[in-house]
């Protein structure tokens, strides 16, 4: 699952409207240095980027 894929799952279960969703998981992966890396399989992030995502 990518980072991308967790937070759509995460914001579809917080009941989040669709048209909020994306802005949402944008400014999420934006805010802890994500964007670039959004795409790609979560279980290859290094450690650092693990926080990262624990703070997102």
């Amino acid at each position: 699952m990518t980072e991308y894929q967790d937070l759509l799952v995460e914001s579809t279960l917080r009941r989040m409207p669709r048209r909020e969703r994306e802005r949402v998981i944008d400014e999420v992966l934006r805010l802890v240095d994500l964007e670039e890396t959004a795409e790609r399989p979560v279980r290859t992030y290094l450690e650092e980027m693990v926080r990262r995502r624990e703070v997102a």
